[in-house]
């Protein structure tokens, strides 16, 4: 699948692969009928090798060579983008590039949202938002707080937002769960099995969610970070509709 570059882009052509990093951000998909919402958030202000006057950034979708790019470009040092895309699967390039510093960064990754069975529940990915200053209810409002990485602040509060769709009269009252679990390496793993190291207890939190009836929706809750040990966590939301299998959404975060 061939990627058409924004306009800046193209000096990257000439620059050696060494100039190029991982550009991290968050990633999120929303639906919308029968389209996707695509949201990209970004904060280039902590990677002093890509931050700079003369920085620019863009989200590029694109399903194919002969199809012209979706491509939305900034150069403000951190923000967000949104775009709407029909269901179709396309590549997403979410790059920057600093030609004062001959520096870039990117992460690719293919897009597509499969289509949800009648009377089934689904739901979308989490947004990590902070929820210091922006306790947003709604997507639009949690947009410019959305968090530009998946390494977020243990002295923060933590804003996690979702959507669900295609709820029933029968799962008004939806079983809801959050759960963050410690994510330990092979070597921890051994060591708890033979009884030489405590075992981590998962974090969680369960609730029966009463959402309005119909069309999207949306939920927002914030998590206090403080009492959190620093580490590598899974965060696991679940839902159990009445008809059907558990639907879960995930994200590994790092706290620091």
């Amino acid at each position: 699948m061939g990627l058409q570059r924004p306009p800046f882009s193209r000096a990257l052509l000439a620059e050696r692969s060494d100039t190029f990093g991982e550009f991290d951000a968050q990633l999120a998909l929303f639906r919308r009928g029968d389209s996707v919402q695509v949201v990209a958030a970004y904060d280039l202000t902590t990677d002093t090798a890509l931050v700079g006057p003369a920085a620019h950034t863009a989200l590029v979708l694109q399903r194919d060579e002969r199809e012209t790019p979706l491509i939305s470009q900034s150069t403000e040092k951190r923000g967000w983008y949104s775009l709407t895309m029909d269901s179709t699967p396309r590549l997403l390039s979410l790059e920057t590039w600093n030609p004062d510093k001959k520096r870039g960064g990117r992460t690719r990754r293919g897009i597509w949202l499969a289509p949800r069975a009648p009377s089934s529940v689904s739901v979308s990915d989490v947004l990590l938002f902070d929820a210091t200053s922006n306790p947003g209810t709604d997507l639009a409002s949690i947009l410019p707080a959305a968090l530009g990485s998946l390494t977020v602040s243990g002295t923060n509060k933590l804003g996690l937002y979702w959507e669900t769709y295609g709820i029933a009269r029968q799962d008004s009252a939806l079983p809801v769960s959050l759960t963050l679990s410690h994510v330990t390496s092979g070597l921890r793993k051994f060591v708890e099995s033979i009884g030489l190291g405590k075992q981590s207890t998962p974090m969680s939190i369960a609730w029966r969610e009463t959402p309005a009836l119909g069309g999207i929706a949306t939920r927002s809750v914030v998590l206090d970070l403080s009492l959190i040990p620093r580490g590598r966590y899974k965060l696991k939301l679940e839902m159990i509709p009445r008809a059907g299998p558990p639907v879960t959404s995930t994200r590994v975060i790092d706290i620091h």
